[in-house]
């Protein structure tokens, strides 16, 4: 369940979060970080101004892929955690980018 809209985005201006997990629809080196739903981009980048760091979550399909709305450029999260079946290139490449990443453990 996500919960967007005006009210939700005032509510998030009254959170100070140590981190932020934040679930994408995309990451791309060019397009940034996106979702496929307007609203629930607003209230993704109004948690990520609360938060000292935010971790992006995506599944090795969301990877390379720009979604319609954008939350925010690459830069601005803090980390990524990959599955660990993603290539070094691109793993390379969100270090490149600024990001920590966190690989998971294999099958």
């Amino acid at each position: 369940m996500v919960n967007v809209g005006a009210a939700t985005v005032e509510a998030a201006s009254h959170i100070h979060a140590d981190t932020f997990f934040m679930g994408v629809t995309g990451v791309d080196v060019k397009g940034g970080l996106s979702t496929g739903d307007l609203e629930e981009a607003h209230v993704k980048k109004a948690l990520s101004l609360r938060a000292a760091d935010t971790i992006v979550l995506a599944s090795s399909e969301k990877l390379e892929v720009a979604s319609p709305y954008v939350v925010m450029p690459l830069d601005q999260a803090s980390g990524i955690v990959l599955e660990h079946s993603v290539s070094r290139s691109f793993q390379k490449l969100m270090k490149k980018s600024g990001l920590d990443v966190f690989v998971g453990e294999g099958p």
